[in-house]
């Protein structure tokens, strides 16, 4: 009886296996939604990181990734692209970089950060220890983008911002959030510039 558990435990740990899509952001299988930076392939069978356009040829490389987001590199198995690389590894290094393009920073596990300066030198880490302007390291250290709390999949994207700024549209930047007493002022002050350039016209028109 322990050994039918057994093998159906490692059964469905197989399975289960198989159905999980890398950067998928549902647990269904086939994936219906990818998570920010990947691009969902037809039949939702993988989530291309940074990936512009899939291969639709027949063939070996079907479903894979044809063509990258600008600023990354294709991979060699075509399973994804490398923000900011310049150079990818060979062999046990494949799928990370080993150089980065002009403003990047190599980190140790193989990734490129955009404005950093020098990288924490733990071993694996994907951190930036200090960036080009010091004040725009992201808290959890993955990215320069200026007031950035967690860092999506890489150094371009920001996924949460700190308290009282903002996240843009497209994830890129983090923007001091308004107060209502800013919103009040700006408001008296539009008011009063109309009312100042009405009153200027009615003199103009009684003189």
């Amino acid at each position: 009886m322990k050994k039918i558990f057994v093998i159906f435990i490692v059964f469905s740990l197989f399975i289960s296996s198989l159905c999980d899509v890398d950067g998928c952001s549902n647990s269904d299988s086939p994936c219906t939604t990818c998570k920010d930076g990947y691009l969902k392939n037809t039949g939702g069978t993988k989530c291309l990181y940074g990936c512009a356009t899939e291969v639709t040829e027949e063939g070996d490389n079907k479903g894979k990734c044809a063509t990258c987001k600008t600023g990354y590199k294709l991979q060699t198995d075509k399973l994804g692209c490398l923000y900011g690389c310049d150079t990818e590894g060979t062999e046990a290094a494949a799928g990370t970089c080993t150089a980065c393009s002009t403003g990047y920073k190599l980190t140790e596990a193989g990734t490129c950060i955009k404005g950093c300066d020098t990288a924490d030198t733990t071993a694996d880490s994907a951190k930036c220890k200090t960036c080009t302007t010091e004040a725009n390291l992201s808290t959890d250290g993955l990215s320069c983008i200026a007031n950035c709390k967690t860092t999506g999949h890489n150094s371009e994207v920001c996924s949460e911002c700190k308290d009282g700024y903002t996240l843009s549209t497209d994830k890129a930047s983090c923007t001091e959030t308004k107060k209502e007493d800013d919103k009040k002022d700006d408001d008296k002050s539009s008011c009063f510039g109309l009312y100042s350039s009405l009153l200027i016209f009615a003199l103009g028109l009684l003189f």
